[in-house]
């Protein structure tokens, strides 16, 4: 007895965890409302119709917009066991079960669908060996704690608790007040069991030196002038640079690279287009001088033939498209100079600037076998 008692709990607990994935989407529904009128029962029945075709031809996701038409007019067991069918094929497994366990819901608050009573069953029991189940453990004490998975808040009271969780990759982030912000990727496979320990570090104060800096001077501290006045930098042995000064130089970089490229091939493309461009234009001529028209400038003439008028109207558009390739082709090449010109001039006179350069502090260092200058400070 205790035995199914505890079975009992077990898929209580997880009914109710499921469930509230889709209690505000079922609360939209508002209060009850009168019952649909012929009309409306009418449309909810060719929906539902069209619903059951495009479930044969196993288009998932427009039968299931189907099926929500027919759920906003009128609520069945069967409307529901259908939507939760085609979510389980989208692989939508959490979102199928809400809609199994409403089907459920109805037949036992007694309205009558005995065929869906037979296949809910079964389809229920699939689909929850299917789910996977995600248990977030946070830390004690962290306040503001925040909780997302793939971009949607989860409310921290499920902290510790088996979540259902659909199939395939996903990704969790937390974060909490004067903590590190916490991210990692999963990929869940069918009915895993997978428990994720969000981990949120103090954040290091602003300013607070690095472990083993001492005073200046010190053998744990920043530089110091070794024997001769040879000078070592403590450390990484050189200068740092700020990050984010580098970052922005690294991105302009690679936007003017971007430009220069496609300035140069705007101009290679349209240098070839000119030249087609120009072929059809001596055609054009050609045929003026077969239908025995001087030049274009003969196409003022009057009493020309429909033949040679058509010809005319055809190299003057030809004509103006050759300068126009011409034209953009310039354009691509002068472009391409500028970019080339701008990345050179970025990469030799944009030099990430040293960081917190005033915070640097230098004192004479003096001893038995040692002398010079001991540095200390932020690098």
């Amino acid at each position: 007895m205790t035995r199914r008692m505890g079975g009992q709990i077990r898929n209580a607990v997880f009914a109710v965890v499921a469930l509230a994935i889709g209690v505000a989407a079922l609360l939209d529904a508002g209060p009850a409302r009168a019952e649909p009128t012929a009309a409306e029962l009418a449309v909810a029945r060719k929906a539902f119709g069209e619903a059951s075709e495009l479930e044969g031809q196993k288009k998932w996701v427009e039968a299931a917009a189907k099926l929500r038409e027919a759920l906003a007019i009128k609520e069945t067991p069967g409307l529901r066991y259908h939507l939760g069918f085609c979510l389980e094929h989208q692989n939508k497994l959490v979102e199928a079960l809400v809609e199994y366990d409403r089907a459920d819901e109805m037949l036992k608050s007694g309205v009558k669908a005995p065929d869906v009573g037979e296949l809910l069953a079964p389809a229920r029991d699939g689909v929850r060996k299917r789910v996977a189940k995600l248990t977030l453990k946070g830390e004690d004490g962290a306040a503001g704690l925040r909780i997302e998975i793939d971009g949607r808040s989860v409310n921290v009271a499920l902290v510790g608790k088996s979540m259902p969780q659909n199939p395939g990759k996903h990704v969790i982030t937390a974060g909490a007040d004067g903590r590190q912000p916490f991210r990692k990727e999963i990929d869940l496979v069918e009915g895993e069991l997978l428990d994720v320990s969000l981990e949120l570090p103090a954040q290091k104060a602003a300013g607070a030196p690095a472990p083993g800096n001492g005073k200046a001077g010190d053998a744990g501290g920043g530089s110091r002038a070794g024997s001769g006045g040879d000078s070592t930098a403590g450390g990484d042995g050189g200068a740092r640079f700020d990050s984010k000064s580098s970052s922005t130089r690294t991105i302009v970089l690679i936007g003017e690279g971007v430009f220069t490229a496609a300035a140069l091939g705007a101009g290679i493309y349209f240098t070839i287009q000119k030249g087609k461009d120009q072929d059809e234009v001596d055609a054009a001529n050609a045929e003026l001088t077969r239908l025995e028209v001087r030049d274009r400038d003969g196409c003022l003439e009057s009493g020309l033939s429909e033949a040679a008028k058509k010809t005319c109207e055809q190299a003057v558009t030809l004509t103006d498209q050759r300068n126009r390739s011409a034209n953009l082709a310039l354009a691509g090449f002068v472009g391409a100079g500028v970019g080339a010109v701008a990345t050179v001039a970025t990469f030799l006179l944009w030099k990430p600037a040293p960081r917190e350069k005033a915070r640097l502090v230098v004192t004479p260092v003096a001893g038995a076998r040692t002398y010079g200058l001991g540095v200390a400070g932020s690098f």
